[in-house]
């Protein structure tokens, strides 16, 4: 056998097909590490670490798809994948982020967090408050009104000695009525005279005050005469109620009485009453009426005032 001497070609001085082809095969593995490897020469199951890539070399719309408001996350083998955040917080594809209902609770509040002006008007209400919890300290000068308070919510074990004076009385205007004017047989006509009344209410107290003038055109009617009260008298029959005064204005003679009701036959009853003026004689009082305590002309007057328990 004789002796066999390969001939190792040099590169770069090509004396063969084969040398031209070791060369060309050199030349472009050469390129491709300067920076011109594409993505055919790259295996499909390459890692490539991260530390092969340049800084900023991969931008986001080299990253998989995911959907909107999704985050990367590493999962549970470090792979980062887009992940839908779920719980308490979501969040959309503009980044904003949204506490979900319900999830705040006295625990997630810190003390002293929440002031007066994160409260909405009228959002504390009574079932909120704790038993004592407002105390007089609490209340501001003046901050309880009228208006806060409860019908009957002040009662009289809740009132300190002496501290209703007469200057904390509410002086209330008294109420103007038209007292109804009839007599027994023929009813009385007002014409050009004036029926006035008056009147004010203290719970069950009732203060009224009423005045007739007789002008030229009034007549007197027939039979005595009754009046009506403001309010219907929780006591009906016969019982007194206030005092009357009688003007005869053309001898300037006056007569005095009582008013106090009676039973509805001699025309009184619950709402109305009728009235007595002592006689001449002193013996006996006679009803007030058409003729009685004298015959009834222009400016004569009747005048009664009166107290007595409403029904």
């Amino acid at each position: 056998m004789g002796t066999i001497n390969p001939a190792i070609p040099t590169i770069g001085q090509p004396n063969s097909t084969e040398d031209a082809d070791i060369r060309n095969g050199m030349i472009t593995i050469r390129d491709e590490i300067n920076g011109n490897l594409d993505n055919d020469n790259i295996k499909s199951a390459a890692n490539i670490l991260g530390s092969k890539l340049a800084t900023n070399s991969v931008a986001p719309s080299k990253l998989t798809n995911g959907t909107a408001g999704q985050l990367l996350i590493a999962n549970g083998s470090g792979v980062v994948t887009s992940t839908t955040v779920t719980g308490d917080v979501t969040i959309n594809s503009s980044g904003v982020t949204q506490i979900g209902a319900g999830t705040v609770g006295t625990t997630e509040i810190a003390d002293n967090s929440i002031n007066h002006d994160k409260m909405t008007n009228n959002s504390v209400n009574t079932d909120e408050l704790h038993n004592s919890a407002v105390t007089t300290a609490k209340i501001a000068d003046d901050a309880v009104t009228a208006d806060k308070i409860a019908d009957n919510a002040v009662v009289t074990a809740g009132i300190s000695n002496n501290t209703i004076t007469a200057a904390k009385i509410k002086a209330d205007a008294w109420t103007s009525y038209t007292p109804t004017w009839t007599a027994i047989s023929t009813n009385p006509s007002l014409g050009n005279g004036t029926l006035t009344g008056h009147y004010i209410q203290l719970g069950k107290i009732v203060f009224f005050r009423i005045k007739l003038t007789f002008g030229s055109t009034t007549t007197a009617g027939n039979g005595s005469w009754s009046l009506t009260l403001p309010t219907n008298h929780a006591h009906p029959d016969y019982s007194p109620i206030g005092d009357i005064v009688l003007l005869d204005s053309s001898e300037v003679a006056f007569s005095i009485g009582t008013a106090m009701t009676t039973i509805s036959a001699l025309g009184g009853g619950a709402d109305k009453f009728v009235s007595y003026y002592q006689t001449a004689s002193g013996t006996n009082a006679s009803s007030v009426g058409s003729s009685n305590p004298f015959a009834w002309a222009n400016n004569d007057t009747y005048s009664i005032t009166g107290t007595y328990e409403a029904a």
